[in-house]
């Protein structure tokens, strides 16, 4: 049966060696790079739009009349999801076809967009919202499956670079896209623009991405670890937003997060006896799979930060209108637009350790600079700050991916690839919610006069502070479970390649 690169699988000739693949054929070299070429924009798509929203914010506040915790829910209902379902959804990619869950999801991700922008209430906008991040945790964890199980190791980075820079392109123009549609159309297009968009990208998947699967045998999704894990994240979540309006020491903000331990015990207890597990413990055998994705959460939780709470900042502190907010931002995003692609490259080179130790110090350095932002900063300090957190975010993406992969076998890419999207999602959740407690400290951030300014602003200080020393762990982190070698092509084993499955129809 015809595998993901191409080679027929076969009796080496004799004097061939035997553990090495044999080349790929140009035509499937052609088809994995048009399949990449599917999968970035794809996920160029899927980032303009997130990203979007964030400068949307005030605008939906004022009309939708939410404080500060119900902008967080309408970021964090999307997040959740996606960290929840992320990994039964690889693992049922895996099971049952990669391209098939792909392109389901950006089926639903498109319905449940059509019912954010028609939304008449908050409420509404937060349960479009949780569906819209379940469409998207197929499509997330069946994207990297598919690069994953597409590429050799020698290969990997450098496909997930082009991956990681057509996303970056999505940040960087995420923010001004979202700014030109709320300024023109209202902050509903934001949401409607995915519907025509999705139907292009379900066609472009279909053209382009080859169906292919791991494991046979039916996955026996451990429902009970999803219902407590999702317990236990909500009940989180729901804490870190209640500590931003009532206090750290409030008995409701201890009673969620005794009940987030409990359900964390319990859940441990299961995943340890269950025959079927939420996360396969043969994924974390491999320390570098560990600490990577341990450092995708720390850094997903301090970058999302710079995209939710700097659009803020520019809009109710300094008075910017939507769109000059969304063109702020792109100091930042254009940097890792540039510098991704090249990371991913570097990383195949000199080993995935040194970008991601470069990239963090100079994250926590532009962290540091923009914690001096005050209720008159003018823009070379935030277009400093801005491009040099950029120029971090951009060495770090592609090699914590790639470092997060390499030690899974490509059967289990599905699995692997929603552990972690799973980390970035948590990441993304709790640091947007442990940053609103910092940032609102009990107080009304988003009301009106001086004081609210003043008080936003110094929140905000004290928040960007708190992130600039989780970059400096995750320094720490990296330096003790990454390795600095780089990887040698002449030198690896070839690794399991999964089985193809061709799309019938």
């Amino acid at each position: 049966m015809p595998r993901v690169d191409g080679s027929e699988r076969g009796r080496p000739e004799a004097g061939a060696p035997a553990l090495l693949p044999a080349p790929a054929a140009p035509a499937a070299v052609r088809s994995r790079w048009l399949s990449l070429v599917a999968l970035t924009v794809v996920s160029f798509l899927l980032l303009l739009e997130d990203t979007a929203v964030s400068v949307a914010l005030p605008n939906i506040r004022q009309d939708l009349g939410i404080g500060l915790g119900g902008l967080e829910w309408i970021v964090n209902a999307y997040t959740l999801a996606l960290a929840v379902l992320v990994l039964p959804a690889g693992k049922l990619a895996d099971a049952y076809g990669r391209r098939r869950a792909f392109i389901a999801g950006l089926a639903l991700f498109a319905a449940a967009s059509l019912a954010a922008g028609l939304a008449p209430s908050a409420e509404t906008l937060i349960a479009a919202r949780a569906l819209q991040g379940v469409g998207a945790a197929f499509s997330a964890s069946s994207a990297l499956a598919i690069i994953s199980a597409s590429f050799s190791k020698e290969e990997r980075g450098a496909a997930l670079g082009v991956w990681a820079g057509a996303s970056a392109v999505g940040l960087a123009v995420g923010p001004w896209v979202g700014a030109m549609l709320t300024e023109m159309f209202g902050w509903d297009w934001v949401f409607l623009i995915n519907v025509p968009l999705g139907i292009l990208a379900i066609a472009a998947a279909r053209l382009f991405i080859a169906e292919s699967a791991g494991r046979k045998s039916s996955p026996g999704l451990p429902w009970l670890a999803v219902a407590l894990w999702a317990g236990v994240l909500a009940s989180l979540l729901t804490a870190l937003t209640n500590a931003a309006m009532v206090g750290w020491v409030a008995t409701e903000t201890i009673a969620l997060a005794l009940t987030a331990a409990v359900l964390l015990a319990v859940l441990v207890m299961v995943e340890r006896r269950a025959p079927q597990r939420l996360v396969d413990p043969s994924l974390l055998h491999d320390p570098e799979v560990r600490g990577a994705n341990l450092l995708s959460l720390l850094s997903t939780a301090v970058m999302c930060n710079l995209f939710f709470f700097i659009p803020l900042y520019l809009q109710l502190v300094l008075g910017y209108s939507v769109v000059e907010a969304g063109t702020a931002l792109l100091p930042l995003t254009a940097m890792i637009v540039v510098v991704a692609p090249i990371a991913g490259r570097l990383s195949d080179r000199i080993g995935r350790r040194a970008p991601i130790v470069a990239g963090l110090l100079l994250l926590a350095a532009g962290l540091i600079v923009l914690s001096s932002l005050g209720e008159h900063s003018g823009a070379p300090l935030i277009i400093g700050g801005l491009a040099l957190a950029g120029v971090g975010i951009g060495l770090i993406t592609s090699p914590i991916t790639a470092a997060a992969l390499d030690g899974t076998a490509r059967d289990s890419s599905g699995e692997s690839s929603g552990l972690l999207n799973t980390s970035r999602m948590v990441g993304l959740s709790l640091g947007i919610a442990l940053m609103g407690a910092f940032v609102a400290g009990g107080s009304d951030v988003l009301g009106s006069g001086a004081g609210a300014r003043e008080a936003f602003v110094s929140g905000l200080s004290e928040a960007l502070l708190v992130n600039a020393a989780i970059a400096l762990l995750g320094v720490a982190i990296a330096i003790a479970m990454l390795g600095k070698s780089a990887l040698r092509p002449h030198a690896r084993i070839a690794e399991p390649v999964a089985d193809v499955e061709q799309a019938v129809g």
